[in-house]
């Protein structure tokens, strides 16, 4: 597959937070997942709560939370558009599946969070033989020794690369999550759909229109925090040359509240050397 797509569908796909799909391809990926969801009929099964009661509650959820531990799947579907005027690129559909396991903590002196994510590949690039590509484990996390630092590696690497935390350091707590729900309480049309098991939790379903886009979102009746949404993974690569369409579901599988924390999730191992680098050293 050309090196140049390669590139493009890293810089495009992997910002999977920036990831709506219709019933039918969600209905796939449930499969895919090996969720198990049943769907229930009427909001009258909701316990009387509306759909924003429900939000105003997975707001509260962040209230007093310490720490969080979360693992997720996702899968994602885009058609790759690029330029007309490259011969040696072509367009592609592009079925990705993610696994990702995260830690966030609220610490004293700072915000510490870690992720890994895995993600395996199905391209189908125009005028060229699928290609399946399971992509390496990455791993990224806060610097133990100053939490306004990151350092990525990926599985098989022998250097890690430790930059500064680009978002600043207001943006680095659960506010961030709670930011996200009150936005939608307040520009959203919201709508109660109903209840469904989703990978044993009891959860509502509702969805938020915000000029006509609609994302579809489950919480978890016991707690309220969310198990599952719609991704929207539109997007154009900085440099305007490549666009994508296409959308997915995100799931979790199994999270805890308010976990110990544990130093040695934000240590590099010790085969691994730290070189100090910029946050775009990482991409690509």
């Amino acid at each position: 597959m050309n090196k140049a797509l390669i590139a493009a569908l890293c810089s495009t796909t992997i910002m999977l937070a920036a990831c709506g799909d219709n019933e039918d391809s969600e209905e796939q990926n449930d499969q895919a997942n090996g969720e198990e969801s049943t769907e229930a009929n009427t909001e009258e099964q909701a316990e009387d709560m509306t759909a924003e009661e429900i939000l105003t509650e997975a707001v509260a959820f962040y209230d007093d939370l310490d720490s969080l531990h979360v693992e997720r799947e996702g899968s994602l579907n885009q058609e790759i558009d690029t330029p007309e005027q490259d011969e040696d690129m072509n367009d592609a559909n592009v079925d990705m599946m993610t696994s990702d396991k995260q830690w966030q903590f609220q610490q004293e002196d700072g915000f510490y969070q870690r992720t890994e994510i895995g993600m395996n590949m199905v391209v189908n690039e125009e005028g060229e033989e699928e290609v399946e590509d399971e992509m390496p484990t990455s791993y990224s996390f806060t610097d133990s020794e100053d939490s306004a630092c990151m350092i990525t590696y990926e599985e098989g690497d022998n250097e890690a690369i430790r930059y500064e935390n680009p978002l600043s350091e207001e943006s680095l707590s659960f506010d961030m999550h709670r930011q996200e729900y009150e936005a939608i309480l307040e520009d959203a049309e919201l709508n109660l759909v109903g209840e469904e098991t989703i990978n044993g939790y009891d959860t509502y379903h509702i969805e938020a229109d915000q000029d006509g886009e609609i994302t579809e979102y489950w919480f978890d009746k016991d707690t309220f925090f969310e198990i599952k949404r719609t991704l929207d993974s539109s997007s154009e690569s900085p440099d305007g040359e490549f666009s994508n369409e296409g959308g997915g579901i995100d799931t979790v599988v199994d999270y805890e509240v308010n976990p110990d924390f544990d130093a040695s999730l934000f240590q590099v191992p010790e085969d691994i050397e730290v070189v100090d680098g910029e946050v775009d050293d990482t991409i690509g």
